[in-house]
């Protein structure tokens, strides 16, 4: 079968969870079919897939994706795909939103006309649409699992070569892991890492766990900007001390699992749709994950098995679930053994790839 993968920013970083899942996704498949990649690219970045992949540089913003349409219909031409599928972003906020849904119009409707089944695949969706308002704007849209809709659902896979021979050494440490995979290192994202992906809980919590010798990495992108971190450092919510306070641009995976005997995930507002690739990760190095008890995650927590929740916006219930753990070196152990058997059995790369093609070409039962 004849593959095309597209979507906009589908480059580097590789931190965020939609451009590893597709790149995760073009691997597994091309051992069976002719896969290709179209996508866009940001000046620096770069687009490296083991396929055939067109990546235009273009401007950061709503360029990305014009770009992306306007070379859309070349790309069928040239290619002549059995089933196109589309990764858009997952962001619906105010202008963000309205030229989002007018590219998941525009893409449906450039593969209609050119003959080619399209899928659109969700990889997240926040709160400002459901998957009822977006199946309105396209032919087939694909989300992963969850309350409030019947139609076509896939599960999120990852692919395990990484882990592959990967030993985890014995630890009996203190230390807590933060990651937040968005690029561009603006003020604006800043402020989003603490609000929305809820670093600023974490940082709350420093006042309570720096004292009880617990350390804390923080890694994103956003701080390859040196003002950021410094900014983080003097941000008035900070409890943590300089040196039990770690700041990351980037990191490799598995490996910064190695460095960490928590993963904490303070997610700290609602969305629609949204399986983290990073507490997949954690769990499949190993590494046990505490998380705040929105519904989205709680919803979740069945497939994660080795995870504690806190109160969302309560930062001292947070250092004590931290301590909870830390301190019972038992189940901690407990929970770090039970942590990868449960990510290789439900988060599957080969799965999630089957499922997809089955949808997009309207051969698999609708619904979970």
């Amino acid at each position: 079968m004849n593959i095309l993968l597209t979507g906009p920013e589908l480059c580097s970083p590789w931190t965020e969870g939609r451009k590893l899942f597709v790149r995760d996704l073009a691997e597994v498949m091309k051992g069976e079919h002719d896969v290709s990649v179209l996508t866009t690219r940001t000046p620096g970045a770069s687009a490296d897939f083991g396929v055939p992949v067109v990546a235009s540089q273009l401007p950061a913003g709503a360029a990305q994706l014009g770009g992306l349409l306007a070379r859309l219909p070349g790309a069928l031409s040239r290619s002549k795909p059995d089933v196109l599928l589309h990764f858009p972003y997952g962001t619906f906020r105010g202008l963000r939103g309205v030229a989002n849904d007018f590219s998941l119009r525009c893409v449906d409707g450039i593969a209609r006309r050119a003959g080619v089944r399209c899928g659109t695949v969700m990889y997240s969706i926040d709160r400002y649409r459901t998957p009822r308002q977006l199946a309105t704007r396209v032919s087939r849209l694909i989300v992963q699992a969850g309350t409030e809709w019947s139609g076509p659902t896939y599960p999120l896979g990852l692919n395990t070569d990484r882990w592959r021979g990967h030993v985890r050494p014995r630890r009996r440490g203190r230390t807590l892991l933060f990651m937040a995979g968005m690029p561009n290192a603006t003020a604006e994202r800043l402020e989003y890492v603490l609000k929305v992906r809820g670093l600023g809980q974490l940082l709350q919590a420093g006042k309570i766990l720096h004292p009880a010798g617990v350390d804390l990495i923080v890694a994103s992108p956003v701080f390859g900007n040196p003002d950021l971190a410094q900014a983080l450092r003097r941000h008035p919510l900070n409890g943590w001390a300089d040196g039990a306070l770690r700041i990351a641009e980037t990191v490799t995976v598995p490996a910064i699992f190695d460095q960490c005997d928590l993963f904490v995930f303070p997610y700290a507002e609602p969305i629609t749709r949204f399986t983290p690739t990073s507490i997949v990760e954690s769990l499949l190095s190993g590494v046990p994950v505490v998380m705040s008890d929105l519904p989205f995650l709680c919803e979740l927590a069945p497939q994660f098995e080795a995870v504690e929740t806190f109160r969302n916006g309560d930062a001292g219930d947070l250092a004590q679930k931290v301590l909870g753990l830390l301190d019972a070196p038992n189940r901690l152990e407990e929970l770090s053994q039970r942590a990868r058997t449960a990510a290789e059995r439900h988060f599957s790369i080969q799965t999630s790839a089957r499922r997809l093609l089955d949808l997009a070409q309207g051969s698999a039962a609708i619904g979970s």
